[in-house]
């Protein structure tokens, strides 16, 4: 995946326990659940950010390692990267600029350490202006009070997220909303848990260089606009004392104002149905609908002579 320098957009990536748990792993998992490739090995590239500043900050920046991908859904299209970070060093604006959030993975099994380099890590993740925040745990056990009160008292005081990459729960896996169209998982259904949950954060992002994809414009089938023609008849004609006649284009044949009353009880059901329509349709219903109520209260048919000639 080929970026323009001006044009990267990631997450930093930090890990409280690179010892433990590599972080090399972590980020594969993330980025196959984005790909839909359980098989894929990603590797990191490096990335100069550090062109304009000084000797000091470019050895810095040129160590800055990025995993790229393609998001790629219903909504739009980006490519993200995921940088991985290993020392809290100065930034240049340049590198600041390109951060949209952070993920950092914390071992709770060694709360104790973990939570030591949470804290160091505070600052430098403050630094940025993220928009995504996430912590991210192997397991959390919420029957240990302290530890878990003390991180969920963090994520509160902090705007994290807290998410558990192994939740204790029985809930039925066939609940997980799914896209129509390929089977993949929608990342824009209801929330869910572990690596899923930190891909839909992503997925749901506001992402500066996206290519945002057309909206397929809704067309009613002729048969669901017939269906629809007839209950919007039905809803200005009613079933009142005295029922609202209209011509087969809406307009009033009966200028009665008890019928006007009936027409403006409706005009809810009439903008339900209008919002059905294509917008050719929409505006030719919307000026029958006008010459409509003009008739009901009596209006003068010059000032609508050749309106409906228009349409």
């Amino acid at each position: 995946m080929d970026d323009d320098n001006n044009n990267i957009q990631g997450l930093l990536v930090v890990n409280c326990c690179p010892q433990i748990t590599p972080t090399h792993g972590f980020i594969n998992d993330i980025l196959k659940q984005l790909n839909g490739d359980n098989d894929g090995q990603y590797v990191a590239k490096s990335i100069n950010f550090g062109a304009d500043a000084s000797a000091d900050q470019r050895r810095q920046l040129n160590d800055i390692h990025g995993y790229g991908v393609r998001i790629d859904n219903k909504y739009y299209s980006a490519n993200v990267h995921l940088f991985d970070i290993v020392d809290k060093h100065l930034i240049n604006q340049k590198f600041a600029d390109c951060v949209e959030g952070v993920i950092v993975y914390y071992d709770f099994d060694h709360d104790d350490t973990c939570f030591d380099v949470l804290q160091s890590w505070q600052s430098f993740i403050d630094q940025f202006n993220n928009e995504i925040k996430l912590l991210v745990c192997n397991s959390i056990d919420y029957n240990c009070g302290n530890s878990s009160d003390k991180l969920m008292k963090w994520c509160l005081d902090n705007e994290f997220e807290l998410v558990d990459l192994n939740p204790n729960t029985d809930d039925d896996d066939d609940d997980n909303d799914t896209d129509a169209d390929d089977g993949r998982l929608e990342p824009f259904g209801k929330q869910e848990d572990g690596i899923v949950r930190i891909t839909q954060a992503i997925h749901a992002h506001t992402w500066p260089y996206s290519s945002l994809k057309a909206s397929p414009q809704y067309k009613p089938s002729d048969k669901f606009k017939d269906l629809l023609d007839k209950e919007v008849t039905g809803i200005i004609t009613d079933d009142s004392d005295s029922p609202l006649k209209i011509d087969d284009n809406f307009g009033l044949v009966d200028n009665d104002m008890q019928c006007f009353s009936n027409l403006f009880a409706k005009f809810n059901d009439m903008k339900v149905k209008a919002s059905q329509l294509s917008e050719t349709d929409r505006k030719k219903f919307a000026e029958d609908m006008t010459i409509a109520f003009w008739k009901a209260i009596d209006g003068d048919e010059e000032d609508i002579e050749g309106l409906d000639d228009d349409i």
